[in-house]
């Protein structure tokens, strides 16, 4: 079973877990893991500071970051309520790289953080700064739906059609099913499936191709896929957890957007690669587009960690 065993959680300007918070404490004395708890706030501006604090006798950023870290030892409270070891780190200067910072000097196995602006009715939608972090983070990064009244199923995306998303789509199963064995959740795996250049072969262009002959070639295709999504599958039957599997015909963000609604998803895990892989500021499309769709939780996983390239932990 893998766990994650160094957790950031992340508490940023105004922004709360709500009743998600729970979950997030379950999620971490579930993995037995470490906690540290970060957080920022945007400070007064400079003439309200000096009129309110000045006559104390301190400077103004020391009587914020002092505020902060007050705010931060509230929510590790609760962490440590539920016998959770649990530190307290205060970002100064610039959040996004004070925070990318601390991810990459932490060595965290997972950041989790609060959507940024939602409130609990509100449609999933990342934010500016989320987008960034889940980009240029070189941890797994959670987002959180501050509120989420739904059955414990998390959906998983895999791409079985690319040999090099094999180890990918390994580590996705491995993290996904352990999880689930912690919090009883069922998984629910999706893979978009389409025949390439069917619109070509149906528009006329190629006579001698009879519409006999592209439906042999569509089923044959769903046959290919659905034999690798089960041998993909077949390594987790022993998880005492329940697998259910979604061979959808169509672009794979839609895919992943109308099975996550279907099912009314808690979590949605899946990869984030690069449009080129010789950077990591910038993701594929369908992650793009899956961010602006999906109404739910969402773990992104941009690479595979090293660690996850031996045993299970």
């Amino acid at each position: 079973m893998r766990r994650f065993k160094r957790i950031l959680v992340v508490y940023g300007d105004g922004e709360s877990f709500g009743d998600f918070e729970p979950d997030l404490i379950g999620l971490a004395k579930g993995n037995g893991a470490e906690v540290a708890v970060t957080g920022w706030s945007r400070p007064p501006s400079p003439s309200l500071l000096k009129a309110l604090f000045e006559r104390k006798g301190k400077r103004p950023d020391e009587l914020v970051k002092a505020g902060q870290q007050r705010l931060l030892e509230g929510h590790a409270e609760r962490f440590r309520a539920a016998e959770v070891p649990v530190r307290t780190v205060v970002l100064e200067g610039d959040p996004l790289q004070a925070l990318c910072m601390l991810i990459d000097d932490g060595e965290f196995d997972l950041v989790v953080k609060a959507v940024d602006g939602a409130k609990p009715d509100d449609h999933f939608t990342f934010g500016s700064f989320d987008r960034a972090l889940v980009r240029l983070s070189s941890a797994p990064v959670m987002m959180a739906k501050p509120e989420a009244h739904r059955a414990t199923r998390v959906l998983v995306a895999v791409d079985v059609s690319d040999p090099d998303e094999a180890a990918l789509n390994e580590y996705l199963l491995e993290i996904s099913t352990s999880q689930a064995e912690i919090a009883h959740d069922e998984v629910h795996v999706v893979h978009a499936w389409s025949l390439d250049g069917e619109g070509a072969l149906r528009s006329g262009a190629f006579t001698e191709v009879s519409a006999a002959e592209i439906e042999s070639l569509r089923d044959q295709e769903q046959s290919f896929r659905h034999q690798a999504l089960q041998a993909l599958l077949a390594k987790y039957v022993d998880r005492p957890v329940t697998i259910v599997e979604h061979l959808v015909e169509g672009p794979a963000p839609n895919a992943i957007a109308a099975v996550a609604e279907r099912i009314d998803a808690e979590f949605l895990v899946m990869g984030a690669k690069p449009r080129r892989r010789v950077t990591t500021l910038v993701l594929s499309d369908c992650a793009e587009t899956v961010l602006a769709a999906v109404d739910c939780s969402v773990l992104m996983v941009k690479d595979v960690p090293e660690i996850a390239l031996g045993a299970p932990i």
